[in-house]
């Protein structure tokens, strides 16, 4: 567990609170709102089972909810005040609390990560592949994730950015199956991975 990145968020919930996407490392409410449309894009999300690694305070729970009925939504994070959070605001989902690389919950029909995967951590871009190798064995139908480009931010000690061709060739090493879109931020990228 990766102390700055406990730090980073237990001073961005107290500060923030629970109910404002700057808790999380969000510029603005819009921003995340367009990450999670991007990521519901990956296929039919209308009674399915949803894993969200790295789910926070579950704001991507009620996205999806309100959206997709009959959906099954599971969240898990590492980090305890934020999944106490996200119980309290969402009492009808089910969150747990867990580093993402030993959880054994079984498998989902998707896997979305939103914003998880961009804080830089020791070996960042070693850790974050063997979650997206994870996530793409958990889920049956597909998984799919977004990350900040490289080359639209400033690498700093909390954000951590990906060359998008480089990441996507990772992961055709997981499947052929996937797509790349690059298409509704200029920083930001989501990946589709699919069995």
């Amino acid at each position: 567990m990766d102390q700055r990145l406990m730090r980073f968020y237990d001073e961005h919930l107290q500060r923030y609170g629970a109910h404002d996407p700057r808790a999380l490392g969000w510029r603005s409410a819009h921003s995340q709102q367009e990450r999670f449309k991007v990521l519901a894009e990956i296929g039919g999300l209308r009674n399915t089972s949803v894993l969200d690694e790295g789910c926070g305070v579950g704001d991507l729970y009620p996205f999806l909810e309100e959206r997709f009925p009959g959906i099954q939504y599971t969240g898990v994070d590492i980090n305890p005040e934020a999944i106490a959070m996200a119980k309290e605001k969402h009492p009808d989902a089910a969150f747990v609390c867990a580093d993402f690389t030993e959880y054994e919950g079984g498998f989902f029909d998707y896997v979305l990560s939103s914003g998880a995967l961009t804080f830089h951590i020791d070996g960042h871009e070693e850790v974050y592949r063997a979650h997206i190798r994870k996530m793409y064995e958990l889920s049956r139908i597909g998984a799919a994730f977004n990350v900040l480009d490289a080359s639209a931010i400033t690498q700093d000690e909390e954000y951590a950015g990906y060359v998008p061709s480089e990441l996507l060739a990772y992961c055709q090493t997981l499947t052929p199956k996937l797509t790349l879109r690059h298409d509704y931020s200029p920083e930001d990228f989501t990946i589709y991975l699919y069995h």
